[in-house]
């Protein structure tokens, strides 16, 4: 007979479970504009650019989606080529590089948009009001507890 695990062990399988759901959810959207095979990480870059009225540097972009330059290179490399991202060298440090959505970036802004509503509405999550404005400050209390003993 096999024992029943507490549930706070239980609880973390969805973690990855609901982000392969977000992740998919993503996916399909991005896929349904023309743009098959962009992640989440390719929708937080751009969903960061368009609420940007100045071009962003790589640094910017590395902090906001906590990944590292490296990774966010390649990350807007296949922007770029998606013909979604511009990347001109900065005006302020010639070792950056200025990003900003390009024409075509520009013309999905809205569908962006629409898609980062659909994310966020409490029907996707399936909760309500109530329960988001409990859950939300425990996920970033268990966020920043995992990120500070990772980083010490």
């Amino acid at each position: 007979m096999t024992r029943e695990l507490p549930k706070r062990f239980r609880s973390v399988r969805y973690f990855d479970r609901i982000s392969s759901e977000i992740a998919d959810i993503v996916r399909l959207e991005m896929e349904k504009l023309g743009y098959p095979g962009l992640t989440t990480s390719h929708f937080e870059i751009l969903t960061f650019l368009l609420r940007s009225s100045v071009p962003i540097n790589m640094t910017q972009v590395a902090k906001t989606i906590e990944k590292t330059k490296p990774t966010c290179t390649v990350l807007v490399n296949r922007l770029v080529k998606e013909g979604l991202v511009e990347r001109n060298p900065s005006p302020s440090d010639g070792r950056e590089w200025a990003l900003l959505l390009s024409k075509e970036g520009k013309k999905i802004r809205q569908k962006i948009v629409s898609i980062s509503a659909k994310l966020l509405s409490l029907q996707t999550w399936g909760i309500s009001k109530e329960n988001e404005d409990i859950l939300y400050p425990i996920l970033e209390e268990i966020y920043k507890h995992i990120r500070n003993k990772k980083e010490n």
